[in-house]
């Protein structure tokens, strides 16, 4: 029994690997007699070469699946700057609107940033298959703060005079929609949260192409206390489902 254990837990060599490997390209589902026989050629148990068939095909699909996140975040990038080409963007990890937030993934997509040519901010959400993106223009941020959490950690708020607009994807074209933020907290306080050194560096190059969004900015020193994040899983991160009537449906969490 014990080494039939050890035979178990026994990594495969590289020799092994390579026939395996090999075995798994031309079928990744073996039956039991083909698997007998690799055991016999490999020196190792049915159940071992079981096992090692199972973890393969588990991490390819985790591979796969990883991939196809990290492509579709690329497409939404190349259509989001295609659209966007002035835009300057923020290291932004997550977006709060009122008590909603939106956390960037791979798989839920953020993108935060400031054109220039349209004297605009745009927020881009992906989620699911679509798209959703919120834009307001300089004229609308009543006050902007600059918040230190700690020394790696930032946010920066933005507090709108009125509500922001907002879209949804349509292959490449935006379309007005109403608002997909609970509650109309749309109008809201905007916070971005980053890296620190990253956020300020971002900020002065806002505020150096809108010199008059500085009279109406306040840089906050590190505060004293520790930071607790709000970075968690019981976080809302989707956007409301939109469709035409009603305007609202239950919320999503992903």
């Amino acid at each position: 029994m014990e080494n039939t254990q050890d035979q178990r837990r026994a990594r495969a060599t590289r020799a092994q690997l390579e026939i395996l490997e090999a075995a798994f390209a031309i079928n990744s589902h073996p039956n039991l007699k083909v698997r007998e026989e690799l055991g016999t050629k490999l020196g190792m148990t049915e159940r071992s070469v079981q096992i090692w068939f199972q973890n393969k095909r588990a991490k390819t699909k985790a591979s796969l699946r990883k991939r196809a996140l990290f492509l579709r975040e690329e497409a939404l990038k190349r259509r989001y700057f295609k659209s966007h080409p002035t835009v300057n963007t923020f290291t932004c990890d997550a977006l709060t609107i009122g008590t909603w937030q939106r956390i960037h993934t791979p798989s839920t997509p953020l993108i935060c940033g400031f054109n220039v040519a349209t004297s605009s901010m745009s927020w881009t959400l992906g989620h699911l298959s679509s798209n959703f993106n919120i834009s307001f223009s300089f004229d609308n941020i009543q006050s902007i703060q600059f918040n230190p959490i700690d020394q790696a950690n930032a946010k920066i708020s933005f507090y709108l005079k009125s509500s922001p607009l907002f879209a949804v994807s349509n292959y490449d074209a935006w379309i007005p929609c109403p608002s997909f933020i609970p509650t109309d907290q749309g109008s809201s306080t905007h916070t971005l949260l980053g890296n620190a050194a990253d956020l300020r560096m971002q900020l002065f190059t806002l505020l150096q192409h809108c010199p008059l969004l500085t009279m109406r900015t306040t840089i906050n020193p590190s505060p004293a206390n520790p930071y607790s994040s709000p970075l968690s899983e019981s976080s809302n991160l989707a956007p409301y489902p939109y469709q035409p009537t009603p305007f609202y449906l239950d919320q999503i969490r992903i």
